[in-house]
């Protein structure tokens, strides 16, 4: 159960959010954007129609078939190898 002290609270309308820092993967400020902005870039990012994706399970299908293959690619390695290795 969490304690009424580690609970967070969300700001209310009335009150004003700080800018949102950007930083890079050393730490390293990129660029300071209003919460504003920042808020109205990621709806417009997130909101692209779902309808133009691919359905999850061709993904699937797909991503699937790639690694079968890749193991076959494998086993072929693996069995032409074998041969060379009881030769010498």
């Amino acid at each position: 159960m969490t304690s009424s002290s580690e609970t967070v609270r969300l700001p209310s309308d009335d009150e004003t959010i700080g800018p949102v820092t950007i930083l890079d993967a050393q730490g390293r400020v990129l660029r300071v954007v209003s919460a504003e902005d920042f808020r109205r870039s990621r709806l417009t990012a997130t909101a692209e129609p779902v309808d133009d994706l691919p359905p999850l399970a061709s993904l699937r299908a797909k991503r699937a078939e790639r690694r079968a293959t890749a193991e076959s690619r494998l086993r072929s390695a693996a069995a032409r190898a074998l041969p060379r290795a009881i030769a010498s």
